[in-house]
């Protein structure tokens, strides 16, 4: 499974740049594109642009680890797909996650 990938990966090197920036080498790390769905004040105002910029030291922790890590105070959530990596607002991936849940209920 696609998020067992992101665990069983390993970052080998700390990371900096803006939240965006590291995860795009999160994603990259795992041969995954990445896409954030995010546009205007709702990227402005979700902490990945922070302007001083972030530290994540990730040596010998997993891509899943630090993408938790890198996602920690934001706004939004990382939803994974096949072979890439979307970020999306909060509220999205909620209704995301639920209509998920719904239906794999109903394949019971």
């Amino acid at each position: 499974e696609a998020w067992s990938k992101l665990d069983q990966t390993y970052v080998k090197r700390a990371l900096r740049g803006t939240g965006e920036e590291i995860l795009r080498k999160l994603a990259g790390e795992s041969g995954l594109s990445l896409d954030i769905a995010l546009e205007g004040s709702a990227l402005r105002n979700s902490g990945l642009l922070a302007p001083s910029g972030w530290r994540l030291d990730a040596s010998r922790q997993s891509v899943l680890t630090c993408l938790e890590g890198a996602l920690a105070g934001t706004t939004v959530e990382a939803i994974m797909e096949r072979d890439h990596l979307r970020i999306i607002p909060r509220d999205q991936a909620l209704k995301f996650w639920a209509g998920w849940w719904k239906a794999e209920q109903e394949k019971k």
